[in-house]
């Protein structure tokens, strides 16, 4: 149980560090350089490719369909919430599964969309872990914020804080 917990809290690191742009890359001989995880744009003298590795060997991120990862690229409010759903929650995200018509209660989120996201911004409602803005919206393509990244992995992480009460200015 406690192996499983820490566990959990490094890859909670991980994945944090790696939204928090913290990460500079490295320089190399030409001649040592290859790629890291199989990602065209993340070299394997990269700061970042230990995390860039951890993340995809676990099915946290997969890249882009052009081969690249972006390590600099700030992520939407989407992309973060499947990222968080893949490194918390053990489940199937089958499109027809999820695509029943319910309500999200997002007024910039209509039921039964097409976006790639909207399974999993469904799904994170469901289980309580985004709540979206006071005026309605959830904003999906608006990029996360550290503050509501770390809000998403508290609320969707296995200790079950509180969240609800927290305020992100």
């Amino acid at each position: 149980m406690r192996n499983k917990f820490l566990k959990r809290k490094v890859s909670l690191f991980m994945t944090i560090v790696l939204f928090s742009n913290i990460l500079i890359g490295s320089s190399a001989n030409a001649a040592d350089v290859t790629l890291c995880a199989g990602f065209n744009d993340v070299l394997n003298t990269s700061a970042a490719c230990e995390a860039v590795t951890y993340v995809k060997e676990r099915a946290i991120f997969q890249g882009y369909a052009n081969g690249n990862f972006h390590v600099e690229k700030p992520i939407n409010r989407a992309e973060a919430v499947k990222v968080v759903l893949a490194a918390f929650v053990n489940e199937n995200f089958d499109a027809a599964t999820f695509l029943d018509g319910g309500m999200l209660g997002f007024k910039d989120t209509l039921a039964g969309s097409k976006e790639w996201w909207y399974v999993y911004v469904k799904r994170a409602r469901e289980l309580g872990f985004i709540q979206g803005y006071v005026d309605g919206n959830f904003r999906a393509g608006s990029n996360v914020t550290r503050a509501e990244f770390l809000k998403m992995v508290l609320a969707a992480s296995p200790s079950k804080m509180d969240v609800a009460k927290m305020v992100i200015d």
